[in-house]
């Protein structure tokens, strides 16, 4: 078993230390009762989110308190855990998502927590990511499932009752939707499309849900496995069912052009939901899986995952505090504040009708999300793929030509 110390790799602290003093000052850690023994914990999700966490926690026993802190996702949290991490001043429990675990579970920064009882309860999808299949790293409450919220009165307009799940019909919705003056696809331009992702998942199953070990293993390749799914990007492009503008908008701007209700679909993640219905309260709302040529399947991926610091100081009082984190007390009230599936063995969700195939996916793991499963060079990757996915969909690289690229990409990586 390797070494449980704080050994992270210099570069990446040295790169970390560029841009995190603002996070340091934003995550000076809210002082614990005195009257119990503390435990530090470093957050990413916001006060809003945490506080009634803690507070339940603090209530359930009398022996721990919570001092909490917190820098926001990504880049600022990643870059202020590493300092703090390499510097001996990490909390006692921490974050850890797809973005970061690689190098904190390899150079021992996290500590096996898989004999914790509640941790037992979660997701295997969440166990691995976070693990090695024997050692839990990372305790995951849920995940979220990407598929596509559609108008239902925009598509029963042309005659349809929700979206189909066979790629071929749901052109055919799609040329019925332009046709009637209609636009029928808005997506976000600034990450990796969730049309993409879903056709990726199909891939990905074909090889055993190992699509990207086998990649990092050279038994294929980004070429081989990539072209297709960008090909359908293209396709719609080409047929004027999304527009190429796309590459510009982000969340908030995708969200503002489905919720005026002349678009009909919206590619996206169960964690939208909440943010289309407040901007458009009165669209009548669906949410279905991402159509395939192998019919559907619904991108996403696992929450993050709570760890305790291999080198913390209250180590009782971080197992304490993360088996309360996946108690269903707590994965009620974390529910309630962020609208997450959880995928806790036992746990019901209580969420909205459409989201309940969603859930059921999310729940089973029959998600994909690139970036996620990557072996490393997560954030370097995710940037060549946002820039070539828009080249895409401009018509300046082709689709082979692009999964190429990631091909060339990953190789001046190691």
């Amino acid at each position: 078993m390797k070494s449980r110390g704080n050994k992270l790799n210099r570069g990446l602290a040295f790169m970390a230390a560029v841009g995190a003093t603002t996070a340091l000052a934003l995550g000076a850690p809210a002082r614990a009762d005195e009257n119990t023994s503390s435990v530090s914990f470093f957050s990413w999700d916001n006060e809003d989110i945490v506080q009634p966490l803690i507070d339940a926690f603090e209530a359930s026993q009398t022996e721990y308190s919570i001092a909490f802190s917190y820098a926001p996702p990504i880049e600022d949290y990643i870059n202020t855990l590493q300092i703090r991490l390499s510097s001996g001043t990490a909390a006692d429990v921490f974050v850890l998502a797809s973005e970061n675990r690689g190098p904190i579970i390899e150079n021992g920064s996290a500590a096996d927590i898989s004999d914790i009882a509640n941790v037992q309860r979660t997701g295997q999808k969440g166990q691995l990511l976070y693990g090695n299949g024997e050692e839990v790293y990372g305790a995951a409450p849920g995940a979220w499932a990407g598929g596509v919220i559609y108008n239902k009165d925009l598509l029963a307009s042309v005659g349809y009752d929700d979206v189909p799940s066979d790629w071929s019909e749901f052109l055919e919705l799609c040329a019925a939707l332009s046709e009637a003056g209609i636009q029928p696809i808005v997506e976000r331009g600034d990450e990796p499309m969730m049309l993409l992702a879903g056709n990726l998942g199909v891939v990905n199953e074909e090889f055993g849900a190992r699509m990207d070990e086998q990649i990092w293993a050279g038994e294929t390749t980004f070429a081989e496995t990539w072209t297709e799914p960008f090909t359908k990007i293209r396709e719609l492009v080409d047929a004027g069912y999304m527009p190429s503008n796309v590459v510009g908008l982000n969340f908030d701007t995708a969200v503002a052009q489905f919720a005026s209700g002349e678009v009909a679909m919206f590619p996206t993640g169960t964690w939208a939901v909440n943010s289309v219905r407040e901007a458009g309260p009165d669209l009548n709302l669906g949410m279905s899986a991402i159509p395939t040529d192998s019919g559907p399947f619904w991108g996403g991926t696992v929450s993050i995952g709570y760890a305790v610091n291999a080198d913390a100081e209250n180590i009782e009082g971080a197992r304490a505090f993360v088996d309360f984190l996946m108690s269903d007390e707590a994965l009620r009230i974390y529910q309630d504040t962020t609208g997450q599936i959880v995928t806790v063995e036992g746990f019901e969700n209580d969420i909205s009708d459409i989201l309940t195939d969603a859930a059921a996916a999310a729940t089973a793991g029959d998600i994909y999300w690139p970036q996620t499963w990557w072996v490393n060079n997560n954030q370097a990757l995710f940037t060549h793929v946002v820039a070539v996915q828009q080249e895409v969909i401009l018509g300046s690289r082709s689709p082979a030509a692009a999964a190429a690229s990631i091909d060339e990409k990953l190789a001046t990586l190691r």
